[in-house]
């Protein structure tokens, strides 16, 4: 069965909302509840559209294979 501060971390928003002493274990659990929180929450809760999907990202040259001088690089 889960702590009373573990319960509460579920609940809280943040870690900042942690009322215990730091060197305490009561603050330990509050983290534990509040870091499971996070990890439960699917992906979508962290989309917040500053990220671009990585298929998306594009390089800041193209290499050209040339067999007879090697590799060519191309600026864009």
């Amino acid at each position: 069965m889960p702590s009373k501060e573990y319960s509460e971390g579920l609940l809280a928003s943040s870690y900042s909302d942690n009322p215990y002493e730091s060197d305490s274990n009561q603050f330990d659990e509050f983290e534990r509840g509040q870091t499971q929180k996070i990890k439960r929450q699917p992906c979508s809760s962290f989309d917040n559209g500053m990220y671009e999907p990585y298929e998306s990202l594009k390089g800041c040259r193209i290499i050209e294979h040339n067999v007879a001088k090697n590799y060519n690089y191309k600026n864009k």
